[in-house]
């Protein structure tokens, strides 16, 4: 047991120097929404707020998720969604010449 709470305690301590993780605003919107339905994985939720995101739109969106006073208010969780999806769709759409 010491040994798993010494390796928690490190893993905290590191996070500030690790790689943010390279996720879309596609993902960024499923896993507001599995968790606002009840559908993801037990620590899926958890995982989201914890590691950084390195595209700062999407970043933006996790420390507001993080920061909320009510992470069940479905109002302000869709409200997130909704902004992740325009992202996704801005994204998503082809480059003009």
């Amino acid at each position: 047991m010491p040994l798993i709470v010494a390796g928690a305690v490190l893993a905290f301590l590191m996070r500030p120097f690790t790689k943010p993780a390279g996720r879309s605003a596609g993902e960024v919107a499923r896993y507001l929404r599995d968790f606002r339905d009840g559908t993801g994985e037990e620590w899926d939720f958890d995982d989201f707020l914890g590691e950084r995101i390195a595209d700062p739109r999407l970043e933006s969106i996790r420390k507001r998720a993080v920061g909320l006073e009510d992470v069940h208010d479905p109002d302000a969780l869709a409200a997130l969604i909704a902004e992740a999806e325009v992202i996704a769709a801005h994204d998503e759409r082809p480059a003009e010449d």
